[in-house]
């Protein structure tokens, strides 16, 4: 018997249910088919006498047609949705508890009747973000999609280089969008730093096909920095020896201790002073400008792809310069594009962050993106980069000067 509680016309409903994934490369997860014609996830109320995770396994398993399924790996608890309806005159109050799942077989869907289903399908995790009717259960899929692609990548990237570097291996750390949960499967790429005992031409080559490898394998640029044992935890020279992105890790190491994906014992990572933060930001900010100039001259744009590439970096780029002046001016590391987005206009009152805003939407909509609207996105960003690049300088120098 479900759990619910009436109370002077007023219904509280104790439900639980979640998101069921299948896939690597590609994640698909399934999705039901009311009589309205809306697509929503599995979920339903809790029996008395049961637990939420058994109830949600309990539910998928039932809505979903999925008799002879033995066992769902949970990947994640997500999060705990709420909205009310009104129902003959009866105010209800409905809290779910939602979880992701992950199943080796894309199964055969036969929906619950009974229940007002009319349809199950398989959809890729794109599409069900599309055709989802709800906001709240369109967050929860995508969420599901990121935990389980964290999920995967740590586990093959421990497995993979503690064999392939043994006992020389000290650490692992993640940075970027994959440890931050905004990963988007079709735009990020992953970054990661390895720490090792000593660096020499043999290390480096066993990095590279691990490197070559995962590339191969997740089907997107991955990005290795490699330190040794004394500049990750005792650098002499710090702004000489590591460059901007490794400070930028280890300072987010310290932050978000759950970057750190391994590490040796006895081993504490070096974080950046304020001080060298602040001359590495800042100093960055002038490298990715300069870099920025000389990436498009370097290369005639002709296709679709050329298009791509080059506007994708200048993009990039555009982010990373604001995340560095954000840092400069205020010493907040933001974790996501929507922090970086309210902090620069927080920081820089008097500039006008729209083509960030924009560009934004554009990552969301990049699949679909023509060569038109690259190039008008590629000139934008440029000439953002050049702007927002000396206004930072400008405002730096100010500051000193006084």
């Amino acid at each position: 018997m479900a759990i619910s509680k009436i109370k002077n016309k007023y219904a509280y409903h104790k439900c639980t249910g979640g998101i069921l994934l299948y896939g690597q490369n590609k994640l698909f997860t399934p999705l039901l088919k009311k009589k309205s014609g809306e697509w929503v996830i599995p979920k339903g109320h809790i029996n008395r006498g049961e637990k939420t995770l058994e109830a949600a396994v309990r539910e998928i398993k039932e809505e979903l047609g999925l008799k002879n399924v033995a066992k769902l790996e949970k990947i994640t608890k997500l999060r705990t949705i709420s909205y009310k309806f009104k129902s003959r005159g009866v105010e209800n109050f409905k809290r779910v508890d939602l979880f992701a799942f992950r199943t080796p077989k894309r199964y055969k869907l036969l929906p619950l009747e009974k229940e007002g289903f009319i349809d199950a399908k398989w959809m890729e995790i794109d599409r069900a973000l599309k055709f989802s009717k709800y906001k709240s259960e369109r967050e929860a899929i995508k969420m599901s999609s990121d935990a389980l692609i964290y999920q995967v990548a740590r586990k093959n990237l421990i497995s993979i280089f503690k064999k392939t570097l043994n006992d020389n291996l000290l650490g692992i750390v993640l940075t970027g969008s994959l440890p931050n949960n905004y990963f988007k499967s079709w735009w990020s790429d992953v970054d990661i730093l390895i720490i090792v005992k000593k660096i020499n031409l043999s290390i480096k080559k066993k990095i590279a096909q691990a490197k070559n490898y995962l590339e191969k394998k997740w089907g997107r640029h991955v990005g290795i920095n490699v330190i040794d044992k004394l500049n990750a935890t005792n650098p002499i020279f710090p702004n000489l020896s590591l460059d901007g992105k490794t400070l930028q890790t280890l300072l987010e190491a310290k932050k978000y201790p759950q970057n750190i994906i391994f590490i040796s014992k006895n081993i504490k990572l070096y974080c950046p002073s304020k001080k060298e933060i602040k001359k590495y930001s800042l100093s960055n900010v002038g490298m990715l400008l300069l870099k920025s100039r000389r990436t498009l001259t370097e290369k005639k744009l002709v296709n679709i792809n050329d298009f791509k590439n080059a506007t994708s970096k200048e993009m990039r780029t555009a982010n990373i310069i604001t995340k560095l002046a954000i840092q400069y001016f205020s010493g907040h590391t933001c974790k996501n594009n929507k922090e970086v987005l309210i902090k620069s206009r927080q920081v820089f009152k008097n500039f006008d962050f729209r083509v960030l805003e924009e560009n934004y939407e554009a990552i969301d909509n990049w699949k679909k993106l023509n060569k038109f609207e690259l190039k008008n996105i590629l000139t934008r960003t440029t000439n953002y980069i050049e702007k927002f690049s000396q206004y930072v300088f400008k405002k730096a120098t100010k500051i000193k000067n006084n």
